[in-house]
């Protein structure tokens, strides 16, 4: 049987946050209980790739690393069992709903109940999607958008209002948008922190999506003190060049896989700091139950 392939009109038509959220949920779980591999992503040449196997699929995304006006990605998904070619996906939708979704799941894990007050700081793709994935999983009262940009901040205002159902407003201020919020996700390409961290409450779940090595980070690095830090991908993260660490170093990061596994009891209060890395294998896994819903009809 050929292989199925998935362009970004099929995500849209099949993937929900509730399928997303669920499949990623799943892929942690087993990466927590080492059923999933999943090691640093690899630079040969002009492209980027990532590899991972779940117990039913194994395959890689590949993309270009300097991107370009008509740049691609490719994820390609075998059968654990035969090793066929189940699915190919080429398009630029996949990797931001993966990682939407990761960021959904963390949310499940780590948030608490709600009502939520969400802040996002930033308007671009990763905010767009991590909004998707919250809608389908979290109780939110109100979303708070800030971004430098007032007409990039107003449209995802406005994205979220009419097509994710969520009230939203834009903030002209960052601290204003942050202050008193239960969830705060920076998903920005600052080498400097955007918040300050004692404009924060004092139970909060930061997402950061951003860079956070090498001396660069989006979040303040005194944020990590006294919280509780999780990565999807701590090897993502610690293969980084002078990663962004806690207070108790790399051993301190807990893998949320483990959280999802049940083996580690996350606090739901307090300051906690979920470092989106992007877990290798989660693309295929999300491929493959694209394909299932598609095939499913």
């Amino acid at each position: 049987m050929p292989p199925r392939f998935v362009t970004d009109a099929h995500i849209r038509a099949h993937l929900t946050p509730r399928l997303a959220i669920e499949t990623m949920l799943a892929a942690l779980a087993d990466h927590g209980r080492g059923a999933l591999t999943a090691p640093a992503r690899v630079t040969a040449g002009p492209l980027v790739f990532t590899a991972g196997a779940t117990p039913t699929h194994h395959g890689y995304r590949s993309y270009a690393a300097a991107g370009g006006p008509a740049a691609e990605q490719v994820v390609v998904a075998h059968s654990a069992e035969s090793g066929a070619v189940e699915a190919i996906a080429v398009g630029n939708l996949l990797g931001p709903r993966r990682t939407g979704a990761l960021g959904g799941a963390a949310a499940s894990l780590l948030a608490g109940p709600g009502p939520h007050t969400v802040a996002v700081i930033g308007s671009g793709v990763q905010a767009r999607n991590q909004l998707w994935a919250f809608g389908g999983v979290l109780d939110i009262a109100e979303v708070r958008i800030h971004s430098p940009r007032v007409a990039r901040r107003e449209r995802l205002a406005e994205h979220a209002r009419t097509v994710l159902g969520l009230p939203a407003r834009a903030y002209a201020a960052a601290a204003e948008a942050v202050g008193a919020a239960t969830i705060v996700v920076l998903a920005t390409d600052s080498a400097s922190p955007v918040i300050d961290a004692a404009g924060l409450a004092p139970d909060v779940l930061v997402h950061t999506l951003g860079v956070a090595a090498g001396g660069r980070s989006e979040i303040p690095p005194e944020l990590l003190a006294g919280a509780f830090v999780t990565a999807d991908s701590p090897a993502q993260h610690l293969s980084e060049a002078d990663p962004l660490l806690p207070p108790g170093g790399a051993e301190a990061i807990v893998p949320l896989g483990r959280v999802a596994a049940g083996l580690v009891q996350a606090p739901l209060t307090g300051r906690r700091v979920y470092l989106s890395r992007g877990l290798a294998g989660t693309e295929v896994a999300l491929l493959a139950a694209i394909g299932a819903a598609a095939a499913a009809g």
